[in-house]
């Protein structure tokens, strides 16, 4: 294998993660692969999502702990939510494939998470 070096190599990483979120995904999702760009995928696509969502977690906590009412907790505005939602289809239609389409399953998640931390439900 060809070593590139490590400025080289995070350039390359960016500008590919750029790419996959420019393009449409693929018909065949690269979840279904066994090629390394699955590796580059979660490193630097959907690692960086689930962090997001954590990060958005701490913001609640903090905010929480300052006495903030509960509606003034939430860290997103609704067209946030909304472009979110968008990204994570995107993704997971990048990971299964456009035939299968996206899903938001992740977002569902943190959304029921954030609104238990919140006392909502």
């Amino acid at each position: 294998p060809v070593m590139l070096p490590q400025g080289m190599a995070k350039s390359l990483a960016e500008s590919l993660a750029s790419l996959w979120l420019a393009a449409s995904p693929p018909t065949i999702g690269i979840g279904q692969s066994r090629s390394p760009l699955r590796a580059h995928f979660l490193a630097h696509l959907w690692a960086p999502l689930l962090h997001m969502l954590e990060e958005h977690m701490n913001e609640i906590r903090k905010r929480q702990a300052m006495g903030n009412r509960w509606h003034a907790c939430f860290p997103m505005e609704n067209d946030e939510v909304a472009a979110l939602r968008n990204h994570v289809i995107h993704l997971t239609e990048i990971w299964y494939g456009s035939d299968r389409g996206g899903n938001i399953s992740v977002l569902y998640r943190w959304f029921v998470k954030a609104m238990e931390a919140l006392g909502v439900v």
